[in-house]
């Protein structure tokens, strides 16, 4: 089994303190990808390929839905694709979570052809099938680009909001729970009040299950976005 792809690497001795590439006095940032997929070569070849040669390997980018019960019909019917957390698009990031707004298999060291968006089965691996490309059947088969942006972007606001150390409605709810020595988070917040930042992750929990999985998603049994506090913040696993 082969799991990183050598678009995917970067030599260490070339990489500068800032996560910059640094190569014959070249100063070349680093490209991101959707670091949860990896390669194989170890498949069969699907049926719709058996007449073309056999690619060297295929990319690996949906898992098994491992938040259901392993025997139930659910497990077995459904596919996660797990988009990543970024870590370019705050100051704060180790601290405030945001996932990819790319479309998968759009990122910019994703692995792609000339076929775009259009998910093309080249090997089954593991009962299921898979491409040459990063690109996965989500989108457009499940979902629009444009859902896919409006959700994932939303998400990040909600995130940035309840976890920005500097918004002015955290800060004093720091402050208060400082001057009252922990009693402010101990006692008002359990019984009486949230803090803004629980109060933001209670909102976000409701867009996902109302708005999204309830409202936009209706009539496309299956597909489902997972609330990242189930990942702990890691991925945003979308259901299909």
């Amino acid at each position: 089994m082969l799991e990183t792809s050598t678009k995917h690497v970067v030599e260490e001795n070339n990489v500068t303190n800032n996560g910059e590439n640094e190569n014959n006095d070249r100063t070349e940032p680093l490209l991101f990808f959707n670091y949860h997929e990896f390669l194989v070569e170890d498949y069969q070849v699907h049926p719709s390929c058996r007449n073309i040669s056999k690619a060297k390997s295929v990319v690996v980018n949906h898992f098994p839905n491992n938040h259901v019960p392993v025997d139930s019909a659910t497990y077995s019917d459904t596919r996660i694709v797990r988009i990543p957390r970024i870590f370019s698009t705050t100051k704060l990031s180790d601290i405030i979570p945001q996932f990819s707004e790319y479309i998968p298999g759009t990122e910019p060291a994703a692995i792609n052809d000339q076929h775009g968006l259009t998910f093309k089965p080249a090997g089954i691996y593991d009962n299921n099938s898979f491409g040459e490309t990063s690109v996965t059947p989500l989108v457009p088969g499940y979902m629009t680009e444009e859902e896919f942006h409006t959700i994932i972007h939303n998400i990040n606001q909600y995130l940035q909001e309840a976890f920005d150390p500097y918004n002015i409605w955290n800060l004093f709810d720091s402050i208060l729970d400082l001057i009252s020595a922990n009693f402010y988070t101990k006692i008002i917040n359990n019984f009486l009040v949230d803090t803004y930042s629980k109060r933001k992750l209670q909102e976000l929990e409701k867009y996902i299950e109302n708005e999204v999985n309830t409202n936009a998603f209706a009539n496309r049994p299956g597909l489902k976005i997972l609330s990242p506090r189930k990942s702990g913040y890691l991925s945003v696993c979308i259901n299909y």
